[in-house]
């Protein structure tokens, strides 16, 4: 199996991306490993509520994030 070059440093910068804002979502607040390759974000907003995205979802919406 072959993977995108991007998308793994994409994962590998997701992976240590604790405080970063996501724009329009939140603050990263914790990441963690996922069965198979992919890893999974809890944001939490400006109003304190949390939700969870795969970073397969972030790299989709924001594939410049860490440029």
């Amino acid at each position: 199996m072959t993977i995108d070059p991007t998308l793994k440093n994409f994962m590998e910068n997701l992976w240590d991306a604790k405080g970063l804002e996501v724009p329009s979502l939140g603050e990263i607040i914790s990441v963690r490993t996922k069965l198979g390759l992919d890893l999974q974000a809890t944001i939490m907003d400006s109003e304190g509520e949390l939700s969870i995205w795969d970073g397969t979802e972030l790299f989709e919406m924001f594939p410049q994030l860490f440029s």
